[in-house]
């Protein structure tokens, strides 16, 4: 093998996210959660059930004097169904675009839930950047805060989300909004609540990429490991997804409901501050094609007496803060650190871009063959090998054993990326030419 152009890995202070650096003043900062000790109340998941509409009349805003801080609603790419137009999909009439339309929602946050199912490989290799940016565009024009759950529920096997894919799929999502500069928007990443914190992290697109954590609650007991993971990260939460499955609330009694399932998620909730936000889904199920025979109920609060009682006195509580003239300067919106420099060119956040590399070289006549020298392979966690054009992780390995590594590796262009075990990151682009 001729003798090539070899390059020394040597560790410094450097966060990074495998695969990129997210180039933007707003990298993993939570710009408008409140306070510790208050939380969003959120309402949804679809028209007729968050209601307050001229054609929706019958939902929460409809029997509550207190009006939600946010609204859920959903889309998905590459359609985008949801956010200009109303569209239904079994699980009632969504649309973001009317919120936006009536101004009884003025002074609501949207939270949207983009659905990526068997999309992550496209949105790496990016085919979808300009649905990207059409939604990216959207929310920036919304005028008020808005929080995605980019893919959510990643871990849920419902999803069968990509490992392999999906880090780079969310990380490719949040750089085209930083492209296009979008400065009121939150990323919010979503468990389902019941895996592991070895599983979540599994998903986990780094710190930089992400603004809050947040889990499902169907049960008791729910978004333990996810709470304590966002404590560890220093994120908030929220109770992205909350409703008692399997009770018809229209006939079930409330008083005991209320204690076996209202009752412990408040207390979650009062135990750990870092809880910011719940999003209750205040709908009848069983009446939704979707869901119908799924044993998910009817958990309209509305329909039940004692509920609607309780529920009420508890919104009394000084900790909720809900849609009003004050809501968006309580969480920070606009948010005003934003410098000139916020945001980086389109071409800085384009992997193939040479600016925030380092480059090195390796050419040699052995194919196939990446030869690279480690300074001290005891202090190295993972080494991942990245295809510079799409982020795609082509090789991952952990715990070398040796300073001398060979990587099996055509002739292209990579990035190398060595991490320590304090998570400290060093990346160099690398031309293999065989």
């Amino acid at each position: 093998m001729r003798k090539g152009i070899l390059f020394l890995i040597c560790f410094f202070s450097l966060q990074w996210t495998i695969g990129q650096t997210r180039n933007s003043c707003l990298s993993g900062l939570a710009k408008f959660a409140p306070v510790d000790g208050k939380r969003l109340l959120i309402m949804g998941q679809d028209l007729g059930a968050v209601g307050g509409l001229d054609q929706y009349t019958d939902g929460y805003v409809d029997h509550f004097s207190q009006m939600p801080a946010g609204i859920t609603t959903y889309t998905s790419l590459p359609s985008l169904g949801g956010l200009y137009s109303v569209v239904n999909y079994g699980a009632g009439d969504v649309s973001g675009e009317v919120y936006l339309d009536d101004a009884t929602f003025d002074s609501t946050a949207l939270v949207i839930g983009l659905y990526l199912v068997d999309q992550e490989k496209r949105i790496v290799d990016g085919d979808l950047d300009d649905k990207i940016r059409t939604m990216a565009n959207w929310i920036k024009n919304t005028n008020r805060p808005v929080f995605l759950r980019i893919g959510y529920e990643f871990d849920g096997e419902h999803n069968h989300y990509s490992v392999t894919y999906f880090k780079n799929m969310w990380r490719r999502i949040v750089d085209i909004f930083d492209e296009e500069s979008v400065a009121n928007c939150d990323f919010v990443w979503q468990s389902d609540g019941v895996h592991s914190t070895s599983t979540m992290q599994r998903y986990y697109p780094g710190s930089e990429y992400v603004d809050w954590f947040a889990f499902s609650y169907f049960q008791k007991n729910a978004g333990n490991d996810l709470i304590r993971l966002a404590k560890t990260y220093e994120k908030p939460v929220m109770i992205a997804e909350a409703t008692p499955r399997g009770y018809d609330l229209k006939t079930v009694n409330g008083d005991q409901l209320w204690n076996s399932w209202f009752q412990p998620l408040i207390q979650l909730m009062d135990d750990n501050p870092i809880i910011k936000g719940l999003a209750y889904i205040n709908t009848d199920w069983d009446s939704q094609q979707m869901w119908k025979g799924e044993g998910w109920g009817d958990t309209r609060i509305e329909v039940n007496e004692a509920l609607t009682q309780h529920w009420e006195n508890e919104l009394q509580k000084e900790n909720w803060v809900y849609g009003n003239s004050e809501l968006f300067e309580t969480i920070g919106y606009p948010f005003a650190d934003i410098s000139s420099d916020c945001f980086p060119p389109k071409d800085i956040v384009n992997a193939t871009d040479d600016t925030p590399y380092q480059w090195g070289y390796v050419c040699n006549n052995e194919p196939n063959n990446l030869k690279v020298n480690l300074k001290d392979f005891s202090k190295v966690k993972r080494i991942n090998l990245l295809d510079a054009t799409t982020g795609k992780v082509m090789k991952e390995l952990f715990h070398p054993e040796q300073n001398v590594l060979n990587i099996i590796a055509s002739k292209g262009v990579y990035i190398l990326s060595v991490e320590d075990f304090n998570g400290q990151i060093n990346r160099i682009k690398v031309l293999v030419c065989n």
